[in-house]
């Protein structure tokens, strides 16, 4: 053979068995080996381990020797020998059982010598392990938000909110500046660390003008040299908590009437039955006649204490109308007025208007007796009459005389009035005088019944 060939084959045959037994691509027939790395979390890291096989395709008896590893930057942490005979066709596993690593050049490896038919053959398999970046191990908590109490306050309430975070790493986390924002408000939150599959909880209170709380839960979650931001937006609602209505009192008395009309006394209480102080905008009494008002304002920028009392007095005069009347009270609170009481305007007593003085006599004539009705005013101000009678009779009932002028009248001080009567025409000697009217003020409809009656014996 000549020379050139016989180097060309060796080298072609150097080649080809240092590819094979490199464990590069097999010939078909051949064994060949194949390893891959197994990679789990662990409480402080990751558990490497290997797996792995030699494949054995011929029908043949291979014995097999070498060692499964799993090195961290070039030096084993650990090994298994592998010293077997395989009766082929088959697969040898090649497995080794996790452990515990930390360092960056991780790799799983086999070394095997193969010997078969009395030639022997050697197989290096190693791999890299690469993991998973540590950021993409730590699962952020998850949050749960609840209102563990409430109180009613001015504007609103103070609501206790409890915020709950569960840890679902297999690993304790720290928790650094955890807040509650409602609005443009931050809200501290007391917790710093929570343990593997638990829960830490903190409580914030957080003014709120409604009986529903809308915010975030914001915090930074950190886990060794892994950092990250948790942001979770929440709505919890509660029962809405009325305040205590005030308690109103209206009182009046009328103290004086006169022709330009009813004077009365108001007192008002205002009680606070609430906790928080009571402001009002105004208090206002209205003695209101169909579309005829009497307006009188109380008081304006009205603050009362918790659980406190206020009075307020106020003579209103000149009003015009009595019977059919009521007097009412108005509040106004946050810009809005409603009325909370309203009473009738009853009738006055008649001390406050003094009844009209009678004074009743006979002047004696030869033929004709002249009655004089005089009437006296004891009040300071005009009084009406009206429905004035004037009538004498005689012992048969029978008329001797009616008065005929004006039945409605006024007066300032007094007011007479005559009536004469045939003495002929008096059957039994004697008269019977009946004078009746109703006095009072017109304009308000205020009216007292009189009646005088008397007899007289005609001379």
């Amino acid at each position: 053979m000549p020379r050139g060939l016989l180097l060309l084959l060796l080298v072609l045959l150097i080649g080809g068995y240092f590819y094979f037994f490199g464990g590069g691509k097999a010939h078909e027939g051949l064994p060949s080996i194949e390893m891959r790395a197994v990679v789990n979390e662990g409480d402080n890291g990751y558990i490497v381990g290997a797996e792995g096989k030699l494949n054995l395709p011929e029908e043949k008896e291979y014995n097999v020797v070498g060692t499964v590893y799993i090195s961290v930057e070039g030096v084993r942490v650990k090994e298994e020998s592998v010293n077997t005979v395989v009766k082929g066709p088959s697969e040898l596993p090649l497995n080794l059982a996790g452990v515990s690593v930390s360092g960056e050049d991780v790799r799983v490896g086999a070394e095997i010598t193969v010997i078969v038919d009395g030639k022997e053959m050697n197989f290096t398999a190693e791999s890299p392990v690469t993991f998973p970046p540590k950021s993409a191990r730590l699962v952020l908590p998850s949050v749960a938000v609840s209102v563990s109490s409430v109180e009613r306050v001015e504007g609103g309430y103070d609501a206790t909110l409890k915020v709950e975070f569960y840890n679902p790493n297999d690993f304790d986390v720290s928790v650094k500046n955890a807040k509650v924002k409602v609005g443009a408000n931050t809200y501290p939150l007391t917790v710093s660390s929570i343990p593997s599959n638990s829960t830490a909880s903190a409580e914030a209170l957080v003014p709120a003008d409604s009986n529903t709380v809308k915010g975030t839960v914001e915090a930074e979650v950190v886990w060794g040299d892994v950092k990250k931001n948790l942001y979770v937006s929440f709505s919890v609602s509660f029962p809405e908590i009325p305040l205590p209505e005030p308690i109103y009192t209206l009182d009046y008395t009328v103290t004086s009437v006169t022709n330009s009309g009813v004077t009365i006394s108001t007192t008002v209480d205002v009680n606070n039955p609430s906790s928080l102080p009571l402001t009002l905008d105004s208090i206002t009494i209205r003695v209101r006649k169909a579309d005829v008002v009497k307006e009188v304002q109380l008081a304006t920028n009205v603050s009362v204490p918790p659980f406190g009392e206020k009075n307020f007095t106020q003579s209103i005069s000149a009003i015009p109308f009595l019977v059919g009347g009521t007097v009412e009270l108005w509040v106004k609170k946050e810009g809005t007025e409603r009325k909370v009481l309203e009473s009738p305007l009853e009738l006055v007593s008649t001390s406050l208007v003094k009844p009209v003085e009678l004074n009743v006599w006979v002047e004696d004539g030869n033929t004709t007796d002249v009655v004089h009705v005089i009437l006296k005013n004891p009040n300071d101000y005009n009084v009406d009459v009206r429905n004035f009678s004037f009538v004498v009779t005689d012992t048969t009932g029978g008329s001797v005389a009616t008065y005929s002028g004006n039945t409605s009248f006024e007066f300032r001080t007094s007011k007479e009035l005559t009536l004469s009567y045939d003495k002929s025409v008096v059957i039994g000697g004697e008269v019977y005088i009946d004078v009746s009217f109703d006095y009072g003020i017109s304009e308000l409809d205020l009216w007292f019944p009189t009646r005088f009656y008397t007899d007289y014996r005609v001379s």
